[in-house]
């Protein structure tokens, strides 16, 4: 059914999966879902970089891992599992982009004044995740 590897970038991706019982099916098929609409808008709306369908990738797979904490700010407990744990591959800067697009996959929109780690970010990385 699904093209997509659960190991594409490295390691640590698998394993912050399996470490914390992530729904593996589910997060493959949202990347997938990622790939086909980057492949659908791709040149017309936007151009991505080969480096940004690897963050969007990244952040897809990792999306729910933060379910693993607690369900209602699951997002927020994704973005910082990835943050604390890193990913093989990733420099510490990508790692906060890749943990900031998992964060704001659902609930509120991206702030710079009420969001720490948003505002870590410089603009335009910050311009990327949203």
């Amino acid at each position: 059914m699904n093209n997509i590897k659960i190991n594409p970038l490295g390691n640590s991706i698998e394993e912050l999966m399996l470490d914390c019982k992530a729904n593996i099916e589910h997060a493959k098929q949202v990347a997938e879902y990622c790939e086909k609409l980057v492949s659908s808008i791709d040149g017309k709306l936007t151009n991505f970089t080969e480096n940004e369908i690897k963050y969007l990738k990244a952040a897809a797979l990792l999306h729910d891992i933060g379910y693993c904490i607690e369900k209602k700010a699951h997002h927020k407990h994704s973005m910082e599992i990835i943050i604390k744990r890193g990913i093989n591959g990733f420099s510490k800067e990508e790692t906060l982009i890749i943990a900031n697009i998992a964060r704001y996959h659902r609930a509120s929109l991206p702030n710079k004044e009420n969001h720490p780690f948003y505002a870590q970010l410089n603009s335009e990385d910050q311009k990327l995740v949203n």
